[in-house]
């Protein structure tokens, strides 16, 4: 009887666990949907993606490059477009180097592709 038990326990024990690993991984789901839905909402279509390649020239700073090229439509501010140059561009710190080419983002409006 007291195997019985003991059994019984454990498998209560093992059931109580994947219900909270099942109730995370739910959570967890609904969050991402409510990020993505929330970017969306702001009538923005990522859809118009696109990249290019910058060659930076003498005097080019990461401030010049990002207000020359950021769409304001889909940044909010400055810095985070040049975070997301240096995200693309395994930059570490603000430095850039005439010559050096950089991967940056535009959004093409109208596109047929």
């Amino acid at each position: 009887m007291n195997i019985l038990i003991k059994k019984l326990r454990k498998n209560r024990s093992k059931i109580a666990a994947m219900a909270v690993i099942s109730a995370v991984v739910v959570v967890i789901i609904l969050v991402s949907r409510v990020r993505v839905d929330a970017n969306n909402s702001y009538g923005r279509d990522y859809s118009d993606k696109r990249y290019k390649n910058y060659t930076v020239t003498s005097g080019d700073t990461l401030w010049d490059i990002a207000e020359a090229n950021m769409d304001y439509e889909y940044y909010d501010d400055v810095n985070d477009y040049i975070a997301e140059i240096k995200r693309m561009n395994n930059l570490y710190s603000d430095k850039i180097y005439t010559g050096q080419n950089l991967l940056i983002t535009y959004y093409c409006h109208n596109c047929n592709t």
